[in-house]
Parts: C-alpha cells; structure tokens; sequence
C-alpha cells in the first residue's frame, strides 16, 4: 500500500531560481527512506512542504491516497496524521519528559499517560520520566523528541537531521533502536541526514537530490556500489539544507 505520493512538485523562493523541480516520490507503508543532497538542495524544504508547514508552488501531495495539497486547496499540518523530529529537539523546556510526549495526545490522561511511558520504555529513558529536559543528556533528549513524535502514531515520521549531534557511539545505538521500532510499528519515515552511514544503516532506500531533482536513487547497497564506483565524497555534498 502506497503511503505517500508526491507528483511534479516545484517549488522556488525566489523567482528563476528553483529549490524542487518536478520532483516525484512514492513510499509504501512502513518504508524508510533517505535523502542525501548538497546544502541548498531542497532536502529540509520537502519535508517542510510534506508536513504542510511550506505550501508548494505547484504539483501534488497524498497521504493514504488522500491528496493533502494541490492547487486548490492545503489540508493544515495538525490534520495531516504526520510527526516531525529536527536537529535541535525542541522539547518544552517547562514540562517533564513524560508531559512531553503526552503533548497533543488525545485521550483521557491515564490512556496518554500509558502511552507516554511505553514510549520511553522502549526508548530506555522511562526512568527519566519525570525529569526536565535540562536534567537529562543531548542523547536522552533526543530520544524523547523521537518518542514525543511516534506518540500519536503518525503514518509518517518525517526526520531532518535526527542524529546530527550526537557522537558516534551513541548514533550508532539509537539508529537501531530508532530503526526497529520504526520498522515493529509500520511506520513509513523519511529521514534527511548529513551522514552518509545513517542512510545506509536506517534505510530501505536512499535518494541524493541534486539542484531541486533526484538524480541517484536505490537501495542502501546500490548507493554504496554507486558511491565506491564513483568514489563520491558524501562528506562535500551532504551537508544540511
């Protein structure tokens, strides 16, 4: 089953000058996907214009075989069952861990409550739970953020930049675990990413978009065959858009 389809989508922020280009994309339900492309590319400007917070200058979104922006009309970004982790967490500084993932929940405050700490449990920071953000570590908040955003199970997890500050022990662990229950609870994902082995590790198939368009595109394995064929230096062309 098709979860997403996006059709000849342009879109420019200054007039002349475009950031996608006829873009198409389709991803089944509980696929992962990632996007790697030089800065500037329009990778961080897809996933705003899917989450519905950029409206695109033309073509078309659907999610579930339901259009959700097109010419004539933009369903709003609370409608569109989407979650969204960035870079920079974004956690409410003035609520625990848990009343941060209860966030936007709706259902009776024992259900939310059930929900919350599940989450966190399969993320381990449930002992966390009732900790500001500013008590726990870069990695346990990043954590949270991830859990706050697959609470409402989302049809899809849109990811920019997930693991971008974190070293490289503790991405490692959270790729996995991020990955499985991705993958345990069908949730299709897209993840834009600075890290070539994010791709390669989280993904069923990755993009490199290039001035607006997708120019390679395949499983994990064919785009490192491309990359060691052509002896792509990923680290000069995957910065973050």
């Amino acid at each position: 089953m098709t979860t997403l389809e996006i059709k000849n989508l342009n879109h420019h922020y200054i007039k002349g000058k475009p950031v996608l280009n006829n873009l198409d994309l389709s991803l089944d339900e509980g696929e992962i996907l990632s996007i790697l492309g030089p800065s500037g590319c329009g990778k961080s400007t897809l996933l705003r214009i899917i989450a519905g917070l950029e409206k695109e200058k033309s073509g078309s979104i659907q999610i579930n075989n339901s259009i959700v922006s097109d010419y004539f009309h933009t369903l709003p970004t609370e409608q569109r069952n989407i979650g969204l982790v960035v870079q920079e967490r974004a956690l409410f500084p003035h609520m625990s861990v848990i009343k941060n993932v209860m966030f936007g929940l709706k259902f009776h405050r024992q259900k939310k409550q059930e929900i919350a700490m599940g989450l966190l449990k399969l993320f381990k920071v449930d002992k966390y739970a009732h900790n500001f953000p500013n008590e726990i570590s870069s990695g346990e908040q990043q954590r949270v953020a991830i859990a706050r955003a697959m609470a409402p199970r989302p049809k899809i997890l849109l990811m920019d930049e997930p693991f971008g500050t974190l070293d490289h022990s503790l991405t490692h662990q959270l790729r996995f675990e991020t990955k499985k229950i991705l993958k345990d609870n069908k949730i299709t994902a897209i993840i834009v990413s600075h890290d070539f082995d994010d791709a390669i590790s989280m993904s069923d198939r990755v993009i490199v978009i290039e001035n607006g368009s997708i120019k390679q595109q395949g499983t994990a394995k064919d785009i490192t065959n491309i990359v060691r064929e052509k002896s792509i230096d990923f680290s000069s062309i995957s910065e973050k858009s």
